[in-house]
């Protein structure tokens, strides 16, 4: 669980869009460190009919523009990039996941972040270890 402690000086309070968009460059960052094998997703709380905010997949980042973007939009433009790649690797993958909720100053959960990551490469070289 992650919960964002304001660092600012005076008693200015983070707004949600102030502490998601925080989020959203970190998920820019961890994608790009864990590249084009991995998948990060920030999401508004659940009682938004729109939660996706961003996925990034490596040097990929598709994140709403305007409120009119859907979610199905957002996912249908990486689903579309993540065919091209599945075309080129017809291999038996691994994927693990991790999810954390964000928090703002009092406690609520305001959005979550989501990091996916292919782990097959990992397991190969493991097993050719064992």
């Amino acid at each position: 669980m992650i919960q964002y402690q304001n660092n600012l000086k005076g008693d200015r309070k983070m707004t949600q869009k102030d502490i998601l968009g925080h989020y959203m460059k970190i998920g820019e960052v961890f994608s790009q460190i864990l590249g084009k094998e991995s998948k990060v997703i920030i999401r508004e709380d659940e009682t938004s009919n729109q939660p996706i905010l961003a996925i990034f997949n490596g040097n990929h980042a598709y994140k709403k523009g305007n409120p009119e973007t859907s979610d199905i939009q957002l996912l249908q433009n990486i689903q579309t990039k993540e065919s091209e790649k599945e075309e080129e690797e017809k291999t038996k993958t691994t994927i693990k996941s991790i999810r954390e909720n964000i928090k703002n100053e009092q406690g609520k959960v305001i959005g979550s972040i989501t990091i996916e990551w292919d782990m097959t490469k990992i397991n190969k070289v493991s097993d050719l270890l064992h």
